[in-house]
């Protein structure tokens, strides 16, 4: 049994150089060197003998392997919410208050509105306490074939809701118009005197 570990140990051992010889002993005992020696036989060990211990050679990994690729997650983009401004100002500038208008069909109203109208907003007259008309998205209105008499006009704006956002100052107009009828154009018939018959 130690026989047999010490061929196996020179063996292992004799393997790392070039040339190993054998000889055989006149007891027939069978010795290993890498010496040689009388009677010594050559042995040239085979590959498959050899075990080697290098470890073979790990790829080197490239710099773009090495970092680990994040996920870019685009940002949502959100949209830029403008605060709407309220209004500041908002009144009839004309007609004026106590303004009397004679024989006009159409009487003009100019509005003045600070700041611009929005698009989303209306603006709505109210004559003598009731809509006139419909809401509509311009500062230059018109009244048409307005009765006479005295009326009171103010204005509203009004959001896409119809809800008031303000009220603007109250004015006072006079309507006047000429009558068709000239004066002269008609006269009442005079009445037929019928004189009394005298008694006998």
């Amino acid at each position: 049994m130690k026989q047999g570990f010490f061929i196996f140990l020179m063996l292992f051992i004799m393997t790392a150089h070039a040339t190993v010889y054998m000889r055989t002993d006149a007891n027939g005992n069978v010795g290993y060197s890498d010496v040689p020696g009388s009677g010594a036989q050559e042995i040239t060990p085979t590959a498959g003998s050899t075990v080697s211990s290098v470890p073979s050679k790990l790829p080197t990994p490239s710099p773009s392997e090495l970092t680990t690729p994040v996920e870019k997650k685009s940002a949502s983009v959100i949209p830029a919410v403008t605060e709407k401004k309220p209004y500041t100002i908002f009144l009839i500038e004309k007609p004026k208050d106590q303004e009397t208008m004679q024989n006009q069909s159409v009487i003009t109203v100019l509005l003045k509105v600070e700041p611009d109208l929005d698009a989303a907003d209306s603006v709505q007259l109210i004559l003598d306490d009731h809509p006139y008309g419909v809401a509509s998205k311009s500062t230059n209105l018109e009244l048409v074939d307005v009765d006479r008499g005295t009326h009171r006009l103010y204005a509203v704006l009004l959001d896409a809701r119809n809800t008031v956002l303000k009220r603007s100052n109250e004015i006072t107009i006079f309507v006047h118009r000429t009558s068709v009828i000239k004066p002269g154009a008609f006269k009442v018939p005079a009445k037929k005197i019928i004189p009394v018959a005298k008694k006998v």
